[in-house]
């Protein structure tokens, strides 16, 4: 089951995310629940490839990926990487976190579902119109990146964006790193991956993953995913 650690809510933070539209709350959940989590998403070897092709967003699947040859990835990957010259893209593995669909943190799936987890987004955000969550687990490995962009997607009210961090021992040199721009692409802040830390950032506000590196030792695992109001 999934609870919280109540200590962790930061009244310094709840102001800082109301003046600052961003925060990041250290030891968000039960140390038992996030573990579990983390074991849950380190245990999978199933993940889709996230990326942006020609015509925009796209996904190749786990089991297209699996008959790829290793020269074919890598070729793969540097078109993807050149292609990203161009503006916004993305290169990282992703696996929804749905009910009923995919076992991949069910327990997490079920939970933002309740009125209990919408409350608490509600408190910790201020904002009594948010009415629903959607989360995905995303995996970070060497090459993998997320350029700028701002959260905004037409039809959908996103009012908040949430990353639960769940990588051990992350090291801040290895990139991952969730990084927050003003809108003439100047750094304003920075938050490290660190284990069981919640980041909550008001949508649109312009932020970037940076690229992890090839030396980095392990994933940069994570459950991401929107707060929204209304029916979108």
């Amino acid at each position: 089951m999934i609870s919280i650690n109540e200590t962790a809510i930061d009244q310094t933070e709840i102001k800082r995310l109301a003046a600052r539209g961003r925060s990041q709350m250290q030891g968000f959940l039960d140390p038992a629940a996030a573990e579990t989590l983390r074991a849950e998403l380190e245990g999978l070897d199933s993940w889709d490839l996230a990326l942006t092709g020609p015509q925009g967003p796209t996904a190749i699947g786990a089991a297209e990926l699996e008959r790829m040859s290793g020269s074919a990835r890598g070729r793969l990957m540097e078109t993807l990487r050149r292609q990203s010259r161009a503006g916004f893209s993305f290169i990282y593995q992703r696996r929804d976190v749905v009910p009923g669909e995919d076992p991949v943190a069910l327990d997490f799936a079920r939970w933002i579902g309740t009125s209990e987890f919408i409350d608490l987004m509600r408190r910790l955000t201020g904002d009594p119109e948010l009415v629903r969550a959607d989360a995905h687990a995303s995996r970070y490995g060497p090459g993998h990146f997320l350029r700028t962009h701002d959260d905004t997607y037409q039809g959908k009210d996103r009012r908040f964006a949430y990353v639960l961090n769940l990588s051990l021992e992350w090291q801040p040199d290895w990139g991952g790193l969730l990084h927050f721009v003003d809108p003439a692409g100047k750094p304003v802040d920075c938050f490290a991956p660190d284990f069981n830390s919640l980041a909550i950032f008001r949508v649109p506000q312009h932020h970037f993953v940076s690229q992890v590196a090839g030396y980095a030792r392990f994933k940069r695992y994570a459950i991401t995913g929107w707060l929204f109001a209304g029916n979108s």
